[in-house]
């Protein structure tokens, strides 16, 4: 398993993904707001995601979420007060 990161301008983490040997996307990955703050999160099998999607606003808050099963959408949700 090969971990690749990617950096803004100012140093921050952007992006941190992991890949198999064959190229294709496998476990978490993440990526940034240039302040550091988490900006999503999904989880890969295989080049698809897998599991839960999750978006951050820069404040921390959640405003959307979905799930997938084998890179198939289950669930999309985003919250009422996700502009707030």
């Amino acid at each position: 398993m090969k971990t690749k990161t990617t950096y803004h301008p100012n140093g921050q983490k952007e992006r941190v993904s992991h890949f198999d040997e064959q190229g294709l996307a496998q476990g978490l990955s993440q990526t940034y707001y240039p302040a550091g703050q988490k900006k999503t999160a999904v989880t890969y099998r295989d080049d698809r995601p897998h599991g839960e999607e999750i978006y951050w606003a820069e404040c921390g808050a959640v405003i959307h979420r979905r799930s997938f099963i084998n890179g198939i959408e289950v669930t999309n949700h985003q919250p009422k007060d996700a502009t707030k």
